[in-house]
């Protein structure tokens, strides 16, 4: 009885630290990757949030840059990783939504090897034109369109998440366009003031400066509801398509496997912390709107884009080998 006594004792003294260890997730350093480069938008809200993870964790949140491939290569990495929370990927939704679609093969599941954790936040488009434009609102962008041609409207690179969004604002509204792809958003505004473009379509944070130095104006945002730094803005839903959305969302996945109680503490911990508003005010300032969108709220998000952007990419023809 004594030897048993002492078993019990031993196996209590070994259990209860290892029992302990399991609750304390993180436990360890965790790394975030992400498929841009450091210093652009998207790195920026990431590292944001992996250092505010850092600090209510206390634990290293490690930013884990591999830019290239549209996404591809940052996306593999983790959808190879160890399925224990460790490792997660700071993502978009053109990379989730849209390249499954313009790539005739991916190195992963799309579907399978992915699972979504929690939506960080949102970023709307909005339609600019010179302050000296005669365009003072969308139907006058109808208008205009119909009665010239050819009517040219820019936005970034071919079946980028912009470009999407104006072929279905084209397609609603009904009226001719001819689309002009850019790689940057400096040239863009750059066609726009100079007359190259007669419309442009671009996030607030990118057009900032111009339209704070009264250069460009927007003539409408592409979210549901009115943006809190142009509230004089109207939605398209305003300007006359009915229910019309297109935004980007941010968003943490994990790679499939991963505990749901990892992935829930995960989701709690960014909610709670998007909670807080003078990051919230940060993010506003970058023109993302927070969100904390659990995974099942996330997961109807990316079924429901991939259904619509992949039917309007295959519309389109677009394709990337």
């Amino acid at each position: 009885m004594r030897h048993l006594g002492r078993w019990l004792l031993l196996a209590l003294a070994v259990a209860l630290p290892l029992h302990a260890l399991g609750q304390a997730y993180p436990g360890k350093p965790v790394r975030m990757v992400n498929p841009n480069p450091p210093g652009a938008p998207i790195d920026i809200l990431a590292r944001l949030i992996g250092d505010q993870l850092s600090l209510r964790w206390k634990e290293a949140v490690i930013a884990d840059n591999r830019p290239g491939g549209n996404g591809i290569i940052a996306t593999d990495a983790v959808a190879k990783s160890a399925p224990d929370g460790y490792t997660l990927l700071f993502t978009a939704t053109f990379t989730e939504a849209i390249v499954p679609f313009v790539y005739r093969k991916l190195p992963y599941d799309f579907e399978k090897d992915l699972v979504p954790v929690v939506e960080v936040a949102r970023v709307p488009f909005v339609l600019l034109v010179p302050a000296t434009s005669r365009i003072k609102s969308f139907q006058d962008v109808v208008d205009t369109a119909r009665r010239k041609s050819p009517f040219n409207v820019g936005a970034l690179q071919q079946a980028s998440l912009p470009h999407l969004t104006w072929e279905f604002i084209r397609s609603a509204a009904g009226f001719p366009a001819t689309y002009v792809p850019y790689k940057g958003s400096q040239q863009l505004h750059g066609d726009v003031l100079n007359g190259d473009l007669d419309l442009a379509l671009d996030t607030i944070s990118a057009a900032d400066p111009f339209l704070r130095g009264g250069r460009l104006k927007a003539i409408a945002i592409t979210a549901a509801t009115r943006s809190e730094l142009l509230p004089n803005v109207p939605t398209l839903d305003e300007a006359g398509l009915p229910r019309f959305e297109s935004v980007g969302w941010l968003c943490i996945m994990a790679p499939a496997g991963t505990p749901a109680a990892r992935i829930t503490a995960i989701q709690g911990t960014v909610a709670a912390i998007l909670k807080d508003e003078k990051l919230r005010e940060r993010l506003r300032l970058l023109s993302y709107v927070p969100t904390g969108v659990d995974a099942a709220g996330l997961a109807a998000t990316i079924s429901a884009d991939r259904a619509r952007y992949g039917a309007l990419v295959k519309a389109l023809g677009l394709k990337v080998e």
